[in-house]
């Protein structure tokens, strides 16, 4: 990969400003990264009753949030309850569904 390529838009991370205002820089980072998700498994048909799976790993990567920093924020977008998710199988793999009325909610405030 050359400079270019890494700095490519489709290598990038929009992140709302709402979203950062309301959710903190960590929060807004990983619910565009699993909104990124989520459309990449509804382009390949892969959602399930409308949710979609990822695996902390990825989520690390591509957001450059640790496991504890992860572990934190998703906690707290659970308890808000812009998100909800379970962990299945052994390879850390989440599946994630948006609360779309609670994040629509929050953005409104």
């Amino acid at each position: 990969m050359n400079w270019f390529e890494a700095l490519a838009p489709n290598n990038a991370l929009i992140i709302n400003k709402s979203l950062i205002r309301i959710l903190g820089l960590n929060g807004a980072v990983l619910v565009s990264e699993l909104i990124n998700q989520y459309n990449l498994c509804q382009a390949k048909k892969e959602l399930i009753d409308g949710s979609f799976y990822t695996t902390a790993k990825k989520l690390e990567n591509n957001t450059g949030l640790d496991e504890n920093q992860l572990k934190d924020e998703l906690f707290k977008l659970k308890t808000i309850g812009i998100i909800d998710y379970c962990n299945l199988g052994l390879s850390r793999k989440k599946y994630f569904r948006f609360n779309k009325k609670t994040l629509w909610k929050v953005l409104q405030e």
